[in-house]
């Protein structure tokens, strides 16, 4: 994607840190399944080209721009 800043997470520096909760290196992702399960079937949440579908307020159509994220912490 060119010119889009995906969502994102933040962590404080105690997260980053040697000592109890620490991020684990590249072990973030973006959900990106191009179908999630809804009531009437599938819902696609990606466009063709794998960007995230807006809500179109107008029409009160279409699916949140916000894909769920992941990443691993472990206790030290």
């Amino acid at each position: 994607m060119i010119g889009f800043l995906l969502d994102q997470a933040l962590f404080s520096a105690g997260v980053l840190g040697e000592k109890g909760i620490r991020y684990i290196e590249d072990s973030f992702s973006l959900f990106g399944e191009p179908t999630v399960p809804g009531k009437g079937g599938d819902l696609s949440v990606l466009t063709r080209s794998g960007e995230p579908r807006a809500f179109d307020t107008k029409t009160s159509s279409g699916d949140s721009d916000h894909l769920p994220l992941s990443f691993r912490l472990a206790l030290s």
